[in-house]
């Protein structure tokens, strides 16, 4: 009998489109980014995804419980330990279905009506391009939760506090910059009263040098705000800046990246909203 286990029924799933897939290091704030959006009440829940690469999709999977063994980790161990060489399989357990590739969990979904198997193999190769060499079934009776350990990818444990921490750090920038940004703004008013340009430009150097940080991250964020786009994400280290933008149109994000040549763009995704660009700026 299986005790301590998540079954499907208390796990939320949703389907992310992507162009590419997401780096690593991003992959966390994707995930989280893309539920909020959709209002998935995640608050204390466990999130765990994989990549369907046949068609570049992100499979999350969230659920609320203290436990982390899933029916999906068990089934898993049970195909590793079965004699199956195929690449490609698709499972029947109860009323779901899942695939699995090499082995390794690729994807679960009910099966809402009495569709015949041949209906449901057609789906999966339609919807998903998946093309299946072995088929199986499963009941209950032939799994155990002795010695079980998640298999699952993921996201963070500590994802609540990177993402208040992230928006400290955006939140303490804004202000720094606004108040930057006033003080120059009043600086040059002042100083157009002077007649002399080369005392007016040596003036504003000795005040606000250009080499400095302060005035990079002013200069940054009044050009965010001039081609219209919005941050979602703010990190930095000693010698850049990572940020992750959001725009409305390809041309609004183009032109922006135009007059910053140290900026590296790690990805650049298509949204609901407009387009996410994942960023590194280098001081």
């Amino acid at each position: 009998m299986l005790k301590k286990v998540i079954l499907f029924d208390s796990i939320f799933t949703t389907l992310i489109k992507v162009s590419e897939e997401i780096l690593n290091k991003n992959i966390d704030s994707f995930i989280l980014h893309n539920l909020k959006e959709t209002n998935c009440q995640i608050k204390n829940h466990n999130i765990l995804y994989t990549y369907l690469n046949l068609t570049k999709e992100y499979f999350v999977c969230y659920y609320k419980s203290k436990y982390k063994i899933t029916i999906i980790d068990i089934i898993t161990e049970h195909i590793k330990k079965s004699d199956i060489h195929s690449k490609r399989v698709l499972v029947y357990f109860e009323e779901y279905f899942l695939l699995f590739i090499d082995s390794k969990f690729y994807y679960f979904q009910k099966i809402e009506k009495e569709l015949l198997s041949q209906d449901i193999i057609e789906y999966i190769n339609k919807r998903f391009a998946f093309e299946i060499e072995e088929t199986i079934y499963i009941n209950s009776s032939d799994l155990t939760n002795n010695q079980i350990k998640p298999t699952l990818v993921y996201i963070k444990d500590n994802r609540d506090m990177k993402l208040y921490f992230s928006y400290l750090v955006v939140l303490f920038f804004l202000c720094t910059s606004l108040f930057i940004a006033d003080y120059y703004d009043k600086l040059l008013k002042q100083n157009e009263k002077i007649e002399n340009e080369e005392i007016l430009k040596k003036h504003q150097k000795s005040i606000i040098p250009k080499e400095t940080f302060y005035y990079k991250i002013s200069f940054l964020f009044s050009k965010i705000q001039e081609f219209d786009l919005k941050i979602s994400k703010f990190d930095f280290s000693k010698n850049s800046i990572t940020v992750i933008f959001i725009a409305k149109t390809r041309e609004s994000a183009y032109n922006f990246f135009k007059i910053h040549k140290n900026i590296k763009i790690n990805s650049f995704l298509e949204i609901k909203d407009g387009y996410e660009i994942s960023s590194t700026l280098a001081f």
